[in-house]
């Protein structure tokens, strides 16, 4: 996906417009999508370090998501319970995506409050209900089909930082269990918040906890 810090996720969520589940009787987009689907979007993300490219799959039946790029690995998200794993395959370890690393947010689209829809459009060969969408922090629009594909998103949050996110290719067919679980070779590791823990993710890995841990992995140590 990317490196964690406030401004990547901040313009992360802002490109995914913090959709939510309000009262029942506001009219809204659907979300999570009702059906397995398999989602690459080009992202324009004003972050250094953010990838062009990200895949997301999702899993109807289990209520699970996995997110594809700009890690080396990815990230899998719980959308029951809001839980995001970071998943580093060739570093043999994963680990609790950090609260404050919005990943859970920008997946299941959580935080918004007023919906507007505003027409209609086609993105990626599918028809979309374009929405208005905004909370108390970030404001945008998103183009959402009627089982809860979003196929573009675009906003800026209140300290003006912007994305955007639009789908390029969008595949209907069962995603394999496994994709949405660690693998069984891999350690979970605990980094404790240090020097580097306000710094996000890349910060966290160089502090000495993480090199600890990354040690401890080489040596075949859990």
């Amino acid at each position: 996906m990317m490196p964690y810090d406030g401004c990547r996720r901040g313009a992360l969520l802002a490109a995914l417009l913090v959709l939510s589940a309000p009262a029942a009787a506001q009219d809204r987009p659907v979300f999570p999508p009702t059906r397995d689907v398999a989602v690459t979007y080009q992202a324009n993300i004003a972050a250094a370090g953010v990838p062009h490219e990200i895949v997301m799959r999702y899993s109807a039946a289990r209520d699970r998501a996995r997110v594809d790029g700009g890690l080396p690995g990815y990230v899998l998200v719980d959308l029951k319970t809001r839980h995001a794993t970071i998943v580093m395959e060739q570093m043999g370890m994963m680990m609790d995506a950090p609260p404050n690393a919005g990943v859970d947010q920008a997946l299941v689209l959580e935080n918004g409050k007023h919906f507007v829809r505003k027409g209609s459009d086609t993105v990626a060969g599918l028809r979309c209900t374009v929405w208005d969408v905004s909370d108390d922090d970030a404001s945008g629009t998103a183009c959402v089909t009627a089982d809860g594909v979003v196929l573009r998103a675009n906003g800026h949050d209140r300290k003006g930082r912007a994305g955007s996110l639009e789908a390029t290719q969008v595949q209907y067919e069962p995603q394999a269990e496994a994709l949405f679980w660690p693998p069984p070779n891999v350690h979970k590791v605990t980094i404790a918040a240090g020097p580097g823990g306000g710094k996000g993710l890349s910060g966290l890995l160089s502090t000495p906890a993480a090199a600890a841990a990354l040690d401890r992995l080489r040596r075949g140590q859990p």
